[in-house]
């Protein structure tokens, strides 16, 4: 199988587990409100615990059992799609952005996972304010570095297309 074939094949399987984490987080977490880490602009302390507090039993049970195990594959997928696509190309400058960033985002999305599921799974009167700002910044970093890592390939390629 050539690389492009695995890119593509990723790239399908990235997909798949994003509109399966968008129909579990807006279909079957919609009651909660939108789920904290979905958010580009992050969430305040009030609407994280707004949503831990709306989540209730069977939505914590959700959110634990299929949200994060889909939310990790997804950011595991993502991340490494970026990195073989940046491999894929190899432009003779500034491929690496692309790599740096991609990490990035895997670091900041993994860290926003457990920050949010700490606070999920909190005792609400034991409910840490802090916890729920760093997943607000760890939020704002992952869809910044996402950002940047598309910019960054999306330069790269282009490079690459009018040095050809």
């Amino acid at each position: 199988m050539t690389e492009w074939g695995i890119i593509k094949r990723l790239a399908v399987v990235t997909a798949a587990l994003l509109l399966a984490l968008n129909y579990v987080a807006l279909v079957r977490l919609g009651f909660a409100g939108q789920v904290p880490d979905l958010n580009p602009l992050g969430a305040s302390v009030a609407q994280i615990v707004e949503f831990r507090d709306a989540l209730g039993f069977e939505g914590r049970t959700l959110f634990n059992g299929t949200y994060r195990p889909l939310d990790f594959g997804f950011l595991l997928c993502l991340t490494l799609l970026l990195v073989l696509i940046a491999r894929a190309l190899r432009p003779r400058r500034y491929w690496w952005v692309i790599v740096v960033f991609a990490l990035i985002f895997g670091v900041a999305d993994f860290v926003e996972n457990y920050f949010l599921a700490e606070i999920v799974n909190a005792v609400p009167h034991q409910l840490n304010g802090d916890l729920a700002k760093h997943v607000n910044l760890a939020t704002r970093v992952k869809f910044a570095a996402l950002l940047l890592a598309a910019a960054a390939l999306i330069t790269c390629w282009r490079q690459e297309g009018t040095q050809a």
